[in-house]
């Protein structure tokens, strides 16, 4: 007589109907990433572009409130008139340097006659000078020349008036090319990773296509990318300075290769093939 299999547990039965019926849903764990490889590559590039579009808006929150307020009492703070980029110069009413506004994220200053630095306190700094935009901040500073076409009224009233009309439409703009950034970053290192993921995978004897090598590359990068959210709302309300910040991008790639290789040791193990017999018919 055979001797009965004992019945699953029913809380593991349960699991594995619900993890037949929806598919890989959960992009958190090494095990929950793993099952993507068996899923559709269309439900891969669902997922991603989720944490791709929740990473973007995250950044654009952080922008408005670190940067938005800076550029705003700037603007309170420009002369009444006399303050303009034309023909590639910059004049301004007055020969002393000043912070015209600032955060401890985000700083913008002038320098009219070039010598006397205003100083900086903020990550990341504006300072017009007569000839060029210097752009200082925790790697150091490079100058921008500015353009002959160039041509931007710098007093109260019409700084307001354009900053007014076009700050929502830069902060989609800065949105929509981190959007690209990350979706362009996400695929590229993904196939880039994807062959050698796959050899490793088969020299640790786990069950992996190539196909499903790649969506494991590509998802892993969602809990990575949660971790960045973190650093960017830490950072947005000044909880962390921007090394912190700096440590948690470096901490986003960190977690991606984590979790691929967390994904590839939950893979099934390759299913071995019996030698054959050859005195069998």
């Amino acid at each position: 007589m055979a001797e009965e299999r004992p019945a699953s547990p029913p809380s593991t039965a349960w699991k594995d109907r619900f993890a037949a019926a929806i598919g890989a849903w959960q992009p958190i764990t090494g095990r929950g990433v793993a099952a993507f490889a068996d899923a559709s590559l269309a439900r891969a590039l669902v997922f991603h572009l989720v944490a791709v579009v929740l990473s973007s808006g995250m950044a654009g929150w952080t922008l408005y409130r670190t940067w938005v307020p800076a550029i705003d009492r700037a603007v309170e703070h420009l002369p009444e008139s006399g303050g303009q980029i034309r023909f590639g110069r910059f004049s301004w009413p007055g020969t002393d340097s000043q912070i015209l506004g600032e955060t401890p994220q985000f700083g913008v200053a002038v320098n009219p006659s070039g010598r006397s630095a205003p100083g900086q306190v903020a990550d990341l700094q504006l300072e017009l000078l007569p000839d060029e935009l210097h752009v200082a901040g925790l790697a150091g500073h490079i100058a921008l020349p500015y353009p002959d076409s160039l041509q931007i009224a710098l007093d109260r009233v019409g700084g307001r008036a354009g900053w007014q009309a076009w700050n929502w439409v830069i902060v989609l703009a800065v949105v929509v090319s981190l959007l690209l950034a990350f979706l362009l970053m996400g695929w590229i290192l993904a196939m880039l990773l994807t062959v050698p993921v796959w050899i490793i995978s088969h020299l640790a004897n786990r069950h992996l296509s190539v196909a499903g090598a790649g969506q494991i590359c590509l998802v892993a990068w969602i809990p990575g990318a949660l971790f960045l959210n973190l650093g960017m709302w830490g950072y947005s309300w000044n909880w962390l300075r921007i090394t912190g910040f700096v440590g948690c991008f470096i901490g986003l790639h960190l977690i991606w290769l984590t979790w691929i290789a967390w994904a590839v040791a939950a893979r099934p193990a390759q299913a071995r093939a019996e030698p054959r017999n050859p005195f069998r018919p």
